[in-house]
């Protein structure tokens, strides 16, 4: 079966992430650990939001892109850490905590990079399917937060 051809949201969505994998691994992080995610998204105020592995860090950023594609990626991880354990490790955005949580350690973090989606998905314990399965449902949250950022910006 062919792949389908890929359209502008696909584009926006690859750009999103791209920018947000850059955010994630720039100097914004504040390295507070945190025990419960949804009570500090609640009490947080506009410019800081929650990210990470296992508790989520505080991210203080003017950055609303990455922000919302962040706060969709946190949200995904209470419902299902894999899809955004797989998001990170796939773009390589604050992947560093979550091995560690997951108590991976690969020989080589370049490995991680250059090692393609078959060693990725080794890395975490899945198939290559299921792995790609994942990354489709993390990719389709981000979209429809990106969608909903782009909606309140009218």
């Amino acid at each position: 079966m062919a792949r389908p051809a890929r359209t502008d949201r696909d584009d926006q969505i690859e750009g999103g992430l791209r920018m947000w994998a850059a955010w994630c691994n720039s100097d914004v992080v504040v390295t507070e650990n945190t025990a419960s995610m949804q009570s500090r998204i609640m009490a947080a105020g506009p410019g800081v939001l929650l990210a990470g592995g296992t508790g989520c860090r505080l991210l203080v950023s003017d950055d609303e892109i990455e922000a919302a594609v962040e706060a969709a990626v946190c949200v995904l991880s209470v419902d299902d850490q894999l899809a955004a354990d797989v998001l990170r490790l796939e773009y390589q955005a604050a992947m560093y905590p979550m091995l560690k949580r997951r108590g991976c350690r690969p020989a080589s973090l370049l490995a991680v990079v250059r090692g393609g989606q078959r060693f990725r998905a080794d890395l975490l314990g899945v198939g290559l399917w299921h792995y790609r399965m994942h990354l489709r449902k993390a990719r389709i949250a981000v979209g429809h937060a990106l969608d909903n950022f782009r909606e309140s910006k009218r």
